[in-house]
């Protein structure tokens, strides 16, 4: 049974590379649909399979628990394994969107929907557990003893989820730069402003006499230059997190 298992997930992935392969490579986009619509099929197999062998006598093993669990994983996570292969082989052979790594609340929000999708595995893999209880004509111990992987994974998926979501708001309130307001040099010209961001800006006029000889001006007058040394800070609007700092030096003409 355990061959099996292997031997059906190796298909599953065969499946995928094919279907995705005649969608790329070969540009025959409707085949390729039909071939990752078989995926279904090997797992269906696989049901089979091991309700037959517990109907005609054999003793429920681990194995035979083992089916159920990798039957409920790969119905609940199938869409998105397929999903994750399909944006890859567009990115390499299509000239498609790169994948895109998530981070902050992006990536909190992930790992709470694959805690749902591992929760709708436990239920899957449950009730097959108990359809392959059924149709068992002799001992069925290894198969109730198998209904507590799912609770154990169920469980380490919401902490991890929790533990995540947690650790990156306090490190974003922790790291959570402060208002401030631009200080303007008594020399500013008139209508002359400092620029601002979202969070966060720090300018410095400085004098034309700071100013290096080729920056300053000649004569005296009007054409005197003052320059600012505006500080930028920008943030990551996904993470809310500081950005680098840009420094950025404007020279005004009075």
């Amino acid at each position: 049974m355990v061959g099996l298992i292997l031997g059906c997930e190796i298909t599953f992935w065969m499946v995928i590379v094919a279907g995705l392969s005649t969608r790329y490579l070969l540009r025959k986009r409707r085949l390729g649909l039909a071939l990752l619509a078989l995926t279904p099929v090997v797992d269906l197999v696989l049901l089979i399979a091991a309700g037959l062998d517990l109907h005609r006598g054999a003793p429920a093993e681990f194995s035979h628990g083992l089916a159920a669990v990798y039957l409920g994983f790969s119905v609940a996570y199938g869409h998105r394994m397929i999903q994750w292969a399909d944006v890859r082989f567009a990115y390499r052979f299509d000239s498609g969107p790169p994948p895109v790594k998530l981070y902050g609340t992006a990536y909190a929000t992930a790992c709470w929907k694959d805690v749902g999708r591992t929760a709708i595995a436990a239920a899957l893999g449950s009730g097959i557990l108990w359809l392959l209880t059924v149709v068992a004509t002799g001992p069925t111990q290894a198969l109730e003893s198998t209904y507590r992987i799912f609770g154990i994974v169920l469980v380490i998926d919401t902490l991890w989820a929790a533990r995540d979501a947690s650790g990156r708001a306090l490190s974003v309130a922790g790291r959570r730069p402060r208002q401030t307001t631009p200080t303007i040099c008594p020399r500013e010209p008139p209508g002359a402003t400092a620029r601002q961001t979202t969070r966060g800006t720090t300018s410095r006029w400085r004098p034309s006499s700071s100013l290096p000889a080729r920056q300053r001006g000649s004569g005296s007058g009007e054409n005197q230059p003052c320059s600012a040394s505006v500080k930028l800070r920008d943030t990551d609007g996904s993470t809310g997190m500081p950005g680098p700092v840009l420094v950025e030096t404007v020279i005004f003409f009075r």
